[in-house]
């Protein structure tokens, strides 16, 4: 394979922090063909290439930053809580991803009240993510039920990738 396509299909495989099982899965395939990963009592993955005296140490993490559903309102629309560095200011109007229990992957979008009917001083006024909503098209809670959704399923950006003059890759999680 590819580096370009490698690095594209780790980059968009599900791995918010505490839900890295899908990218764990992933590096131990890629793995697989250079000898017999392990993975510890934490899951982080480890593999010894060749023998010797002098070694050589590769580490990176494999997480990447993001939130979980921390509350549905009856109207539909759900509530986050951050996992890792997320900037708060980066989450207003943002597309997100989220990941339900049995695999299915539901875009949403995070909305501020529009300025047309902001107040001026609301217009200045930083939000929290506490009072932001993402909102995923649904008209209730029984909707949200009904795709499979539930408080604690994962949050993340939707991902890009672009590819700059033919030398850089530029994509968000490429920490």
């Amino acid at each position: 394979m590819e580096f370009k396509e490698l690095v594209k299909d780790l980059l968009f495989t599900f791995g918010v922090s505490g839900y890295e099982d899908g990218i764990r899965n992933k590096i131990l395939e890629y793995l697989k063909k250079f000898g017999n990963p392990v993975v510890d009592k934490v899951g982080n993955v480890y593999l010894t290439i060749g023998s010797g005296k002098e070694h050589i140490a590769l580490m990176a993490h494999m997480d990447e930053i993001g939130a979980v559903i921390s509350y549905i309102e009856p109207s539909g629309f759900l509530k986050i809580k951050r996992l890792g560095g997320v900037d708060a200011r980066m989450l207003y109007g943002q597309v997100m991803e989220i990941l339900t229990q049995d695999g299915k992957i539901y875009n949403g979008v995070i909305g501020l009240k529009p300025p047309h009917i902001s107040r001026e001083d609301e217009m200045n006024k930083f939000v929290p993510v506490d009072d932001l909503y993402l909102d995923v098209g649904a008209n209730s809670l029984e909707e949200i039920k009904s795709m499979g959704i539930n408080i604690l399923d994962p949050v993340r950006w939707v991902k890009q990738f672009n590819e700059l003059k033919d030398r850089y890759i530029v994509s968000r999680g490429l920490d």
